[in-house]
Parts: C-alpha cells; sequence; structure tokens
C-alpha cells in the first residue's frame, strides 16, 4: 500500500504531480479498493489495481 500526495495540497486536477511512499503491504482487496477510491477522486479513469501495479513499477525502477 502506498500514500499518495499531490505536491500542491491546492491541486484538484490530474495534472497535479504526486508524491508516493510505501507504507505496507497488503495480499488484502481493501487495498485496491482504496486505490480505486483515490484513482476516481484524483479524476485518473483508471482501476485501483492499475494504479498499484504502477505504483509498484515506479518503486522498483526508484531501488536500482
Amino acid at each position: 500500500m502506498y500514500e499518495v500526495k499531490a505536491e500542491d495540497s491546492n491541486a484538484q486536477d490530474s495534472n497535479a504531480l504526486l508524491h508516493y511512499r510505501k507504507i505496507g503491504q497488503t495480499r488484502d482487496d481493501a487495498a485496491v479498493e482504496a486505490y480505486d477510491k483515490v484513482a476516481k477522486l484524483l479524476g485518473l479513469g483508471i482501476p485501483g489495481a492499475i494504479l498499484d501495479r504502477w505504483l509498484r513499477f515506479r518503486m522498483a525502477r526508484r531501488a536500482r
């Protein structure tokens, strides 16, 4: 699970630069459901599972 924050706390659109950090790991569907809600709130138009995979990919690249 990742914490996702907009760089500008006043940003209301999907063009905001996002910062994220890993805060935990679970195999529970509740985490993906939370990502669904975050993606919907940010207006990303993608399901939470895709957001989860993208964040995992980005964190793996950052760790290299």
